[in-house]
């Protein structure tokens, strides 16, 4: 289990969690999971070739 807290989730769903070197799931807090969501949907248009608000392939 991994315990944080912070004052600017946006942050630490950019900056720390991707670097934290096991599978994790965020639990609490709703900006973290919010801010994670966001990350997650913008690296996986990246993989999907998407750039979101642009539709596929016009990077």
């Amino acid at each position: 289990m991994l315990v944080g807290s912070t004052s600017n989730p946006t942050m630490y769903a950019q900056e720390w969690l991707p670097n934290v070197p096991f599978p994790f799931r965020v639990e609490g807090g709703p900006e973290l999971r919010a801010a994670v969501a966001t990350l997650a949907a913008r690296l996986a248009a990246a993989v999907a070739g998407v750039t979101p608000g642009l539709g596929p392939d016009r990077l």
